[in-house]
């Protein structure tokens, strides 16, 4: 009798056993299956945001660039031969404002040499394209600086080395940071059409739309303004 039962015991293990294990099956199959369809619309994603990203800066680049050779003609006329700080400005990253670099490089020598030392060294490596090494030298100066009627230069400065590693938001903390405690600054024009560009390499058009109307009407004879006009058609 008891070794019926057993029988009769291992049989009801053997059918679970095997009735279970393929219904187990179909649901490794199907997570599996899940997981690749996750997988490649993640790549899917990515590949569209590399593209999107790619595309902006290549438009910054292009409006920058542009922006760069009106301040040449407005500052030097058209020269037949290129000069040797031309040469020098030419070899700069894209994102790095020439104009605005030089003048702030000049300067560096009416400052306080405690921040003086910081700030130019940020600018040097900013020049270099050495945005990482930049952000703490700037940071330093932007601690010394507390108070003192260069305080927006060095964040600035601060917002185009975040824009440099293409780290888009610390860039536009900094520049919303300039705008907003610095409007009357000469270089607040600047740093709001940069944060427009920023919002539309972030797929934020309409936030984008904002900053530049914002542009336009507190800074109409600006430089940037005209950019500014040109991209609210195209938007």
């Amino acid at each position: 009798m008891q070794l019926k039962h057993f029988n009769v015991w291992c049989g009801f293990v053997v059918f679970v056993a095997t009735g279970c294990a393929p219904a187990a099956g179909d649901r490794l199959s199907r997570d599996i299956a899940r997981l690749e369809r996750d997988i490649a619309d993640l790549r899917a994603f990515q590949a569209e945001q590399t593209t999107r990203i790619a595309a902006a800066q290549a438009e910054t680049r292009a409006l920058f660039g542009r922006l760069e050779e009106v301040e040449r003609i407005a500052t030097q006329g058209r020269p037949g031969e290129t000069s040797s700080q031309e040469l020098i400005e030419a070899q700069l990253p894209a994102v790095v404002p020439a104009e605005a670099l030089r003048n702030d490089e000049q300067f560096l020598s009416a400052l306080p040499g405690n921040v003086r030392g910081p700030f130019g060294d940020g600018l040097s490596s900013i020049r270099g394209g050495d945005f990482s090494g930049a952000i703490p030298r700037l940071e330093r100066a932007l601690d010394l600086s507390a108070g003192q009627a260069f305080l927006p230069n060095i964040l600035f400065w601060l917002g185009i080395a975040h824009e440099g590693l293409g780290d888009d938001g610390r860039a536009l903390s900094a520049y919303h940071d300039f705008t907003t405690r610095f409007s009357r600054h000469e270089l607040a024009s600047q740093a709001l059409l940069r944060q427009s560009l920023l919002f539309t390499r972030l797929g934020d058009s309409s936030a984008a739309r904002l900053t530049l109307q914002k542009l336009v009407a507190e800074y109409p004879d600006s430089r940037e303004a005209t950019i500014a006009r040109e991209r609210l058609r195209n938007l």
